[in-house]
């Protein structure tokens, strides 16, 4: 706008969107006509990219970040993907905590991989249903591999919390 980048957009995202932009006469006309358009591309973007891979409400509001809509823009999307059930954190993150201990992974791995969108939440799971979960994990961990040496140790470095771990060594030997 005279001589000067008013708005940096992301070219793949918003390419043969930016007609309306034309007719517009106007600063404020302008602010408010690209708010629109920025608006159905970030709802746009978001949608997309829950269909392809599903995402914590952090992992989707960083990505949509990255590619430079206003938080204006992002609210709008993020919300829409709530009204429309394609945005569950708590399902999603009882999914990937149960694949991680299928993994052989403890808790404490999970908090560490996912710190940044984990925030004290572990979905949908009451905590006496993690630490089962966890203490079979650790369990059916013990049993495959068969390791020699400090099975404390061993559960330690995958993650595993101490007090699942004296549980089932108590199990282990009794």
């Amino acid at each position: 706008w005279e001589d000067e980048y008013w708005k940096r957009v992301y070219k793949p995202l918003f390419i043969n969107k930016l007609k309306p932009l034309y007719a517009v006469e106007g600063f404020d006309s302008l602010k408010e006509v690209f708010f629109q358009i920025e608006c159905k591309v970030a709802k746009s973007y978001a949608v997309n990219s829950l269909a392809k891979k599903s995402s914590l409400s952090s992992e989707l509001e960083k990505k949509l970040e990255d590619r430079a809509f206003s938080l204006e823009a992002i609210s709008y999307a993020l919300s829409f993907c709530y009204k429309i059930g394609a945005l569950e954190d708590e399902h999603t993150l009882e999914l990937r905590l149960r694949s991680t201990f299928r993994k052989g992974k403890g808790l404490l791995y999970a908090k560490a991989k996912w710190k940044s969108s984990v925030e004290g939440d572990l979905g949908a799971l009451s905590f006496a249903e993690i630490k089962e979960l966890e203490k079979q994990a650790a369990l059916s961990l013990l049993e495959k591999k068969n390791p020699s040496g400090d099975l404390y140790q061993f559960l330690q470095r995958r993650g595993f919390r101490g007090q699942v771990i004296q549980e089932v060594l108590r199990e282990k030997k009794g």
